[in-house]
């Protein structure tokens, strides 16, 4: 299997004794069981390296998992909050980290050789670096490197990346792109100093009768690793399918029309009539402003009929609207679910939903039960409108 240049080096607690000047490993009476060790991690992190001998290590590992998860908390009154993620990021990373830690760890207290890499741990330097930007250079000693790290990545990260792409999925992804790198690198610079000073860890094998095999622990978190990127993935797939961006408006001779080449997407409505795009959605009106269109986008799993009963049971808890009915309707040739609210004593809105791939497309037609041409409009509006995808 691998050997100490696989990521497989530990970091001991601050209470140990310095590094020995010459290679003579230690070996405990009574070994621990690093299959143990590896089970309490996932159970919490920070137990399995306390268990391993590393208390200190153990311990700040524990604090810091749950300042991340306190931080997630601010997910749930903020679904978009930066610090959510950052917390988020933290707990993810450190849960990963712990079992990882712990099960080496045990290996090496069983090798007698944890005490040949204090401050100089490659697993300790690259969760360093991936969290911070650059601290693991200065637990190398690599002071210089790590302040232009630290002030290079601050005006990438939270310069060039915010500047493109702002507080989104696409920014966290390019943010953890670029620690990943800062936290191998760290790590790559951290084996050869250990090496340099102990050229016997070089030919090290993990391999230990009796032991859980590396391959297993390695495995568990790459399995934990890549639904994360899929989970970041998907929210910028879903965030970037939502809503309408862009287009053009123009005047025909039927009226004014919407065009929208990137989602194939147009809409016609009658002469004197304003449309407009704010906020993501399409809103038109005409010129008396008692008749009115609005279009939504939106990714969702949900049929249509499923989607409208979600709407349903959110309007019906506002005052003065109710819902008429539920149908079954066409749009742009498709099959839609359809149906009325009332708004007041004399408002009718139509609701319109279909689908196109894991796009849901809703028309809301909104008149004046009074406006006599109201119902012609709206229709024309409805038969215009054309979507792709």
């Amino acid at each position: 299997m691998s050997t100490l240049n696989t990521l497989n080096l530990s970091a001991p607690n601050a209470s140990e004794a310095a590094p020995l000047s010459a290679y003579q490993p230690q070996q405990p009476e009574k070994p621990k069981k690093a299959s143990l060790a590896l089970v309490l991690s996932l159970i919490m992190p920070g137990t399995g390296q306390i268990y391993a001998g590393r208390e200190t290590a153990g311990a700040v590992t524990l604090a810091f998992f749950w300042l991340g998860v306190l931080l997630c908390g601010a997910l749930l009154s903020q679904p978009g909050s930066a610090i959510g993620g950052t917390g988020l990021l933290m707990a993810a990373s450190l849960y990963i980290f712990a079992f990882l830690d712990a099960y080496f760890s045990t290996l090496e207290y069983n090798a007698g050789i944890a005490s040949f890499m204090i401050g100089g741990n490659p697993r300790i330097a690259g969760i360093l670096n991936f969290l911070t930007n650059g601290f693991g250079y200065f637990y190398l000693g690599e002071r210089a490197k790590g302040v232009w790290m630290f002030v290079g990545l601050g005006v990438v990260g939270h310069g060039i990346l915010g500047h493109y792409f702002g507080n989104s999925t696409a920014f966290l992804l390019g943010w953890v792109g670029l620690q990943s790198l800062l936290a191998f690198d760290a790590y790559r610079l951290a084996r050869r100093q250990l090496i340099a000073s102990f050229p016997e860890f070089e030919g090290h094998s993990w391999k230990a009768a009796g032991q859980l095999p590396p391959v297993l622990p390695v495995a568990l978190a790459i399995v934990l690793v890549l639904p994360l990127v899929g989970l970041l993935l998907l929210g910028s797939f879903v965030k970037g399918g939502s809503g309408i961006r862009g287009g053009t408006t123009v005047v025909v001779p039927q009226g004014v029309e919407y065009v929208n080449a990137a989602y194939g997407l147009k809409m016609t409505m009658p002469p004197g009539w304003t449309a407009d795009l704010k906020q993501g959605e399409i809103h038109g009106q005409s010129a008396e402003g008692n008749c009115r269109v609005l279009l939504l986008r939106e990714t969702s799993l949900l049929s249509p009929e499923r989607y409208q009963r979600n709407v349903d049971a959110q309007v019906s808890r506002k005052e003065a609207f109710s819902v008429y009915d539920h149908r079954h309707a066409a749009l742009d040739g498709r099959r839609a679910a359809a149906m009325t609210i009332g708004v007041g004593p004399s408002v009718t809105e139509q609701m319109i939903t279909a689908r196109t791939g894991l796009t849901l497309y809703s028309l809301i037609e909104v008149g004046r039960d009074d406006a006599e041409g109201c119902p012609a409009e709206l229709k024309g509006i409805e038969g215009s409108l054309q979507f792709a995808r």
